[in-house]
């Protein structure tokens, strides 16, 4: 059960660290009321990408380090 001051991972990453099981009107049990705020805390597992979606993710980042040569940081720190 979550308690209520329990900032959760990462202090308090999400919503789900601040919930709490109330049984006045849950709907589901406490033990899948925990295993809910415990896939919102951590996130659902990630599925490896399809080929595809791999020569996306390779391809934009290939584009953005691509227009990222030509940008130079301002050396000096002025405001523009």
């Amino acid at each position: 059960m979550s308690a209520p001051d329990d900032p959760g991972p990462d202090e308090g990453r999400a919503v789900a660290g601040r919930l709490v099981y109330d049984p006045n009107f849950a709907t589901v049990s406490e033990a899948e009321f925990n295993e809910l705020m415990a896939i919102m805390r951590d996130g659902a597992g990630a599925k490896p990408p399809t080929p595809e979606g791999q020569w996306r993710r390779d391809y934009h980042k290939a584009m953005f380090n691509r227009r990222l040569v030509g940008v130079q940081p301002d050396l000096f720190g002025a405001s523009r």
